[in-house]
């Protein structure tokens, strides 16, 4: 069994893979814009998971959109 506190730094570990994703992402943008979009983004993120842990139901759509790969809605 993983200790706990594994899971967790796990965890810390995702919302940093998404933080640098996002900073990369909108590193383009004027920088009010791309604060707003980070804020945002990372607001997103923290909701995500805590509806996997409040809704594990809805894991089964995500584990299904991640076994297709890369891929774009609407492209076959």
């Amino acid at each position: 069994m993983i200790d706990e506190d594994v899971y967790k730094r796990q965890l810390r570990m995702a919302r940093f893979a998404m933080h640098r994703l996002r900073i990369t992402q909108y590193a383009h943008l004027p920088r009010d814009e791309a604060a707003k979009r980070y804020g945002e983004a990372m607001k997103n993120f923290d909701e995500i998971l805590q509806l996997a842990a409040t809704e594990p139901k809805r894991m089964i759509a995500c584990e299904d959109d991640m076994a297709r790969g890369f891929h774009l809605p609407g492209n076959a």
